[in-house]
């Protein structure tokens, strides 16, 4: 019974949605689509308000808008959209640029969250990738040479063991390049991290905490909440260059919460649930914009 009642909620609240989306086009003239490009502020205002109307739309072009493998370029879709909804260009200019860089923008996003899971999925190999896991250990300990591959010394970096390899099973190279390029591209505060974490008191396992803000990027990621950020930044394609940089963003906040909380280890799911919230937070502004600046020779994070 249940189920039935929530069915006919959906249902009316599908039909009054459409209703209202009928009168305002008869009383403006303009669709949805169209209002959209008119009202909205560029970046994520206005490219989540048209994916919500492009993916709520039961127009078969709107539908093919989303297809990732088509024989038409997303051009001549935009161009089967326009003619399907009788948007003509001579009266409306200002529509097939800012709807191109929404469709652009929603495009970008769904190529780099396949290239992330595909990177997350890549295993581990030793003879492929055991350099550059020896290059981590040197740009994080410069001053403390590896006794030998295999060995605890891996544990004052916060690996669980002797071999830091196993480590990367769940996040897969995305977790193992995530730790490279904070450490390497931000060598400076990543080592400033690294000592915070092996506070004797306040101390986390580093390497740990950091392949789990791996996933914790991802979970955001796949869940949408990380729209708001990507759709905003200045390029429409956003690259793996652009999520690293959102991962060292989050880790350092992460840690600047860890300081200032001052816990022991074994609240760590306490300290991630609170950060989660507060990240959370950040994200739902439409206007967001994470990024990493310089101040006073210090690496810090802030909203743009």
């Amino acid at each position: 019974m249940y189920q039935i009642y929530l069915y006919v909620n959906q249902l009316f609240n599908l039909t009054l949605h459409s209703m209202w989306k009928w009168i305002i086009h008869k009383v403006t003239g303009r669709c949805e689509l169209l209002r959209i490009q008119y009202e909205e502020q560029p970046g994520a205002y206005r490219t989540i308000k048209t994916e919500l109307s492009v993916d709520k739309s039961k127009l078969r072009e709107c539908q093919a808008l989303k297809e990732k493998r088509s024989e038409k370029s997303l051009s001549e879709r935009i161009e089967d959209v326009m003619q399907a909804k009788k948007i003509v260009h001579e009266k409306h200019p200002i529509f097939r640029p800012r709807f191109t860089e929404c469709m652009e923008r929603m495009t970008g996003y769904s190529q780099l969250t396949d290239e992330i899971e595909l990177l997350r999925t890549e295993k581990y190999e030793e003879g492929k990738h055991v350099n550059q896991l020896l290059d981590l250990w040197k740009v994080l300990k410069p001053d403390e040479p590896l006794e030998q591959r295999f060995t605890r010394q891996w544990g004052d970096i916060g690996f669980q063991g002797a071999d830091p390899a196993t480590d990367f099973r769940g996040m897969g190279l995305l977790g193992f390049e995530n730790l490279r390029y904070f450490s390497t591209q931000h060598n400076e505060i990543a080592r400033q991290t690294l000592l915070h974490s092996n506070h004797p008191k306040y101390g986390y396992s580093f390497a740990i905490v950091g392949i789990n803000m791996t996933e914790l990027c991802i979970r955001f990621f796949k869940n949408g909440a990380l729209k708001s950020h990507f759709y905003n930044l200045d390029k429409k394609f956003p690259t793996m260059t652009d999520f690293h940089e959102l991962y060292c963003y989050i880790l350092i906040d992460f840690d600047k919460l860890w300081m200032s909380e001052k816990p022991n280890i074994m609240q760590f799911n306490e300290i991630r649930k609170k950060y989660e919230e507060q990240l959370t937070a950040e994200l739902s502004k439409p206007n967001v914009k994470l990024c990493l600046t310089s101040e006073k020779s210090n690496l810090v994070v802030q909203e743009c």
